[in-house]
């Protein structure tokens, strides 16, 4: 299969990577993501849905749309947990979502994956207030605005320690643990990745710089979120209800040919 059956502006960086790392054989793919995860006890199995998968069906997914690894029945709660008119329906858009087992209790896998530095550090904490969220309408933009600071209590409670995620700063970091929570909260088990992906040297530039390695990569995560989510959050899981909710650093490396 060939990066030219996406569109140009996607035959790069983490878009194209995220296509990649789920092409092939739902064995070989089911084990790459499995060992991407790395975590006593969770596995994906070759039965299990995710997306994008491949060349295949290279769309990315929103939890709340047909297509996703979220249970049917659940998908329209979460629509009107986040929004608060019908139109537009736009949701949070991931990366690479999968069903995973969790010591055999079934959970969803969210990735969020960059490519080069700048993919985080355009939204860096007290510099820039990211612009309004696509989802438009003030209905909606209130609705949202709820979500998170539902989520941010909850996962205070959870931890005892303070989470400064929101609508109006570090957006999409805010919405990533948002969405996490309410399907832990849900009783769903969540694994969160975020995912560096090393060495996309076609992504450097006067402004920004490929990842080099899974410590600059961690490094940069942390900087970034110290504002947002507590330190110890990563590589570690919470208890949210009966559900864990588990945040990762992690990063690997995929060659675009």
């Amino acid at each position: 299969m060939s990066l030219d059956l996406l569109p140009p502006k996607e035959r790069k960086g983490s878009r194209a990577r995220c296509v990649l790392l789920t092409h092939g054989p739902a064995e070989t793919v089911a084990a790459r993501l499995t060992r991407l995860v790395d975590v006593p006890g969770a596995v994906v199995r070759p039965t299990h849905n995710w997306a994008p998968r491949g060349f295949a069906a290279p769309a990315e997914v929103q939890l709340d749309k047909a297509g996703s690894p979220v249970a049917e029945a659940s998908r329209t709660l979460l629509r009107r947990w986040w929004l608060g008119h019908d139109e537009p329906r736009k949701t949070p858009t991931w990366d690479l979502v999968s069903e995973i087992a969790i010591e055999d209790r079934s959970g969803i896998l969210l990735v969020e994956a960059k490519a080069h530095d700048r993919e985080l550090m355009n939204e860096e904490v007290g510099k820039r207030v990211p612009k309004a969220p696509s989802e438009g309408s003030d209905a909606n933009r209130a609705r949202i605005g709820a979500a998170i600071d539902e989520a941010k209590r909850g996962l205070t409670a959870a931890t005892r320690s303070t989470w400064s995620i929101s609508r109006d700063s570090s957006y999409q970091m805010s919405n990533r643990f948002a969405w996490a929570w309410r399907l832990a909260h849900s009783g769903v088990p969540v694994v969160l990745v975020y995912l560096g992906f090393l060495g996309a040297e076609e992504m450097r530039g006067d402004a920004q710089h490929p990842l080099a390695s899974h410590a600059d990569w961690e490094r940069l995560v942390r900087a970034h979120s110290r504002s947002v989510v507590p330190a110890d959050v990563w590589n570690s899981s919470i208890t949210v209800g009966d559900a864990r909710l588990t945040a990762l650093i992690r990063s690997t490396q995929i060659g675009i040919s």
